[in-house]
């Protein structure tokens, strides 16, 4: 039988994984021989995969961590899909 992991600590390998994903994702160089870095998560409905990766969007783009605007797009468009916005403000 598989082991389990309980919500919580669900939610904080998911937080590791969206940390660590936007750690290495701006120094990623598309010219260079390194494949890009991807976050790829397989959990339960309602885990907290959006609300965890939502948060981490809204961080990075406040601080400027990006050459656009894409912060308004994901707040507006891709987590109205999840509610995650609603869950985040």
């Amino acid at each position: 039988m598989p082991d389990f992991l309980t919500p919580d600590q669900t939610r904080d390998r998911i937080r590791d994984a969206a940390e660590l994903f936007f750690e290495q994702a701006p120094a990623w160089d598309a010219e260079g021989p390194d494949p890009a870095p991807v976050l790829a998560i397989a959990a339960s409905p309602g885990a907290g995969k959006s609300t965890i990766t939502h948060h981490h969007l809204r961080s990075v783009f406040q601080h400027g961590r990006t050459g656009g605007t894409v912060g308004d797009h994901a707040d507006g468009e891709v987590m109205r899909h999840t509610g995650a916005a609603q869950r985040v403000r």
